[in-house]
């Protein structure tokens, strides 16, 4: 974020989590096919976040 320029601050923090979680949430069919037998979820129910997600 600051290479953009984007302060690194808690609201801007946050906002970047939500954007890669619904991300996370709604893969396009392409990753959607690719991932079918990966898990978006941990064993306690918590959704997994990856590097792909906040690109």
């Amino acid at each position: 974020m600051e290479e953009d320029g984007i302060p690194l601050i808690a609201g801007n923090a946050e906002d970047l989590i939500e954007e890669a979680a619904d991300r996370a949430e709604n893969p396009s069919f392409f990753k959607r096919l690719t991932g079918i037998f990966s898990s978006k979820y941990d064993k306690e129910g918590l959704l997994i976040l990856k590097e792909e997600h906040f690109i």
